[in-house]
């Protein structure tokens, strides 16, 4: 093996090497930016004002009756 032989593969090597770090810090840089983006739409969710579509209803009465053993502890006293 030549000496120039040695050369161009330690420089493959090399560069093989450095590509797979810059593939390592932008799937990092990816993973970092999607979970910033998935928080970021959370809070946006939350702070919206509401898109609900429900009547205004007010306080509804009370229209049911009382669980009997309820009202029994309440004529006892």
């Amino acid at each position: 093996m030549s000496p120039g032989d040695r050369n161009s593969k330690a420089k493959e090597t090399y560069m093989n090497i450095v590509n797979k770090i810059r593939q390592l810090f932008d799937n990092f840089a990816k993973i970092v930016r999607q979970t910033f983006d998935f928080i970021a739409a959370a809070a946006r969710r939350i702070f919206a004002p509401t898109d609900d579509k429900y009547p205004a209803t007010g306080i509804q009465p009370f229209e049911g009756d009382i669980y009997e053993e309820r009202r029994e502890k309440r004529h006892q006293n």
